[in-house]
């Protein structure tokens, strides 16, 4: 484990502002007054990142070193219609290919839902996913939005599932992406096309949540402290309340 702060934002969509404060400890309320500070905020495709941040300085929090599992392959994974073979046993391969679920979410409206698909590459140790979005009509069919970005691995060797998100007005779908060095957050259009990355922090999103009117996104992000600090707190420990 790697000790950090984490940080609390708020993504505004549609607004162009960008606040921050600095607190001793615990999480801003709503109703907190902002301070402007030097961190600035990332417009893009029209959606600007109002970001609040919530530093404990006694570094209480703690976020979790990312482990590295296979490699990744950027091709979405595919969910070919089904047809009539004749049948045969399993054999090992199939076990090894087969498309696993790995996070489901129903839209606000109950006309979709989204869901995450990962699969093994034997040919080069890898995996790739896929994010989907389908109706829940009888008979309707699955919609390939595109990758669901690289898989996320616990300390442990575990890959770590997650569902995507809904808008609360059902027309957008929202899930955590790394495409470069940093785990964003991304938006979709339920009826398809290429995502818009909402937000650009130099750090990792951990955990985001929308507003229940549809314009703001709550997002924490977790800070790592420098070799030096973390090297203080192996020794003499952290200091939980003083």
């Amino acid at each position: 484990m790697t000790n950090g702060a984490l940080l609390v934002g708020i993504l505004l969509l549609g607004t162009v502002r960008a606040l921050s404060q600095q607190r001793t400890a615990g999480i801003a309320g709503p109703s907190d007054e902002m301070a402007p500070k030097t961190q600035s905020g990332t417009v893009s495709n029209n959606d600007a990142a109002l970001n609040r941040t919530t530093e404990s300085n006694n570094a209480t929090n703690q976020s979790s070193t990312e482990v590295r599992g296979p490699r990744f392959d950027p091709t979405p994974v595919q969910i070919p219609p089904i047809v009539n073979e004749m049948r045969r046993p399993i054999t090992s391969m199939d076990l090894l290919t087969i498309r696993d679920l790995k996070g489901v979410q129903i839209s606000p409206d109950g006309k979709s839902v989204a869901f995450v698909v990962s699969q093994a590459v034997y040919e080069t140790n890898s995996y790739r996913t896929g994010l989907f979005v389908v109706g829940t009509e009888p008979g309707s069919k699955p919609v390939n939005l595109g990758s669901g970005g690289p898989p996320r691995w616990s300390e442990v060797g575990e890959y770590l599932s997650e569902s995507p998100s809904w808008s609360p007005d059902s027309r957008y779908i929202t899930y955590r992406l790394k495409r470069g060095k940093t785990w964003q957050i991304w938006r979709w259009n339920r009826e398809g096309g290429e995502p818009i990355q909402l937000t650009h922090n130099r750090h990792d999103v951990q955990t985001f949540e929308w507003s229940p009117d549809g314009t703001r996104i709550i997002f924490e992000i977790a800070k790592s402290v420098g070799p030096e600090e973390a090297q203080r707190l192996s020794e003499r420990g952290m200091l939980y309340d003083d």
